[in-house]
């Protein structure tokens, strides 16, 4: 048969199609048996075609198969997720949500009619509001000041699709900021888990770490530059450069913007910046473009990949996203 591989396939329904499904779900979810309906064919439609099944097939066994939740219990994880992080950030919408609830357990208007998922999920999650008190604070307040004043050296190098002119372009980086240690870090995410690793060179050592499967690809290749800087506070390398294919985490790390700091591994990120300096140890982010033969690179690559079959769980100090 012709087509994706199923996984390829899941792939591709999970970041184009669910994506939309799941677009304003906490919403929307309170709609009428009738048209969640049609939401829910869609969903059963594209998992058939992803896995090649006949379209008689069961819809809750094509769905156990495929890994996939029923639109119902992901929209109220989805309702469950954001309720948490307004408990802890924005205590005046959570007044309007609760009072939401209010409405959905007395009022006869939603007697007939589905609950709301965001009054389901302030209920589900009445459990750990004992765990959140007044004094919490974005994490950006709980660091110092002088972490996020100056920025990190970032640097996004031009590539090619000539492999020795991006060796040429990472070695002339690293002579140019005279660099010792270089540590090459990756973070790798399918349908076994999460897995994140680095790479230091020319010291031919790898460390690895097993993450919680729901953790995002940004959050493992986040942890795996947090854990490269911590092994360098532990080591106090002079010149150190890491070297990542993550632009999006680079990108953050070396941004002004106060919004990214929500974000606890973030500001973890940059405070460890500003104590290695402390001790007098230059580090230098560089990007690497994936693909391009890049041996660091490629290592990191593959241990990410093993650790997810064989490695112990971390616990990141950070909120799943």
């Amino acid at each position: 048969a012709w087509g994706f591989d199923p996984s390829t396939a899941l792939t591709f329904y999970r970041s184009f199609i669910r994506s939309i499904i799941d677009y304003g779900c906490i919403f929307y979810g309170s709609s009428s048996n009738t048209n969640l309906k049609k939401v829910d064919r869609i969903q059963y439609k594209a998992v058939k075609r992803c896995l090649g099944a006949f379209v008689s097939s069961p819809s809750p066994a094509i769905l156990a198969e495929a890994k996939e939740p029923p639109l119902q219990l992901r929209r109220q994880l989805l309702a469950n997720k954001f309720i948490t992080k307004v408990r802890t950030y924005n205590p005046l919408l959570l007044v309007q949500v609760n009072k939401l609830n209010q409405e959905n357990l007395t009022n006869r208007y939603w007697v007939k009619k589905n609950s709301p998922p965001l009054a389901e999920a302030f209920i589900h999650t009445s459990q750990y509001s004992e765990f959140i008190t007044e004094n919490d604070q974005f994490p950006l307040f709980t660091y110092k000041l002088e972490c996020f004043i100056s920025r990190p050296t970032v640097i996004f190098p031009t590539y090619s699709e000539v492999s020795s002119y991006n060796q040429y372009v990472i070695s002339t980086t690293l002579s140019e900021f005279n660099i010792e240690t270089s540590i090459y870090c990756d973070g790798s995410k399918h349908s076994e888990g999460v897995g994140s690793a680095f790479v230091i060179q020319p010291f031919n050592i790898t460390e690895r770490f097993r993450l919680p499967d729901l953790c995002s690809i940004y959050t493992a290749e986040a942890v795996t530059i947090e854990k490269a800087l911590r092994w360098c506070m532990h080591n106090n390398p002079k010149n150190v450069a890491i070297l990542s294919d993550s632009k999006s985490v680079l990108k953050t790390i070396s941004s002004s913007d106060k919004t990214y700091y929500k974000e606890n591994i973030i500001c973890e990120i940059r405070s460890l910046i500003h104590r290695l300096r402390s001790k007098h140890s230059q580090v230098i982010f560089i990007w690497v473009k994936g693909y391009i033969g890049t041996r660091g690179n490629e290592d990191a690559d593959v241990a990410a990949e093993a650790v997810i079959v064989s490695g112990k769980f971390e616990t990141p100090p950070i909120d799943i996203y």
